[in-house]
């Protein structure tokens, strides 16, 4: 992706495509958005390097912000993503490699 804007955009279009296909209302909001963001950045349609912003991501699942902020830390725990100060999350490279081994 070459510029911030079309990676927000991107960002934008797959949090919304992966909010419609689950069931709302969602009983666990916090292990349903994360599993649906681990499986979007391992078969790549969140790609490395694409920024998450909590809030983005919240009115994608119609949530607020404390589910997804908790599934976020949980999947940086994990390495599927780096927290950046104030800017939010990022896509990291690692897991998509360890995944392609």
């Amino acid at each position: 992706m070459s510029n911030s804007r079309t990676q927000k955009l991107h960002a934008q279009h797959v949090l919304e495509t992966i909010a419609l296909g689950i069931a709302q209302p969602v009983a666990l909001p916090r292990a349903t958005i994360e599993e649906a963001l681990r499986e979007a950045i391992t078969d790549g349609r969140l790609e490395p390097g694409e920024r998450l912003a909590q809030q983005a991501i919240a009115n994608a699942f119609q949530v607020s912000r404390m589910p997804v902020r908790e599934a976020l830390r949980s999947l940086e725990t994990q390495g599927y993503i780096a927290a950046q100060y104030h800017k939010g999350y990022l896509v990291t490279n690692s897991m998509v490699t360890c995944l392609a081994c």
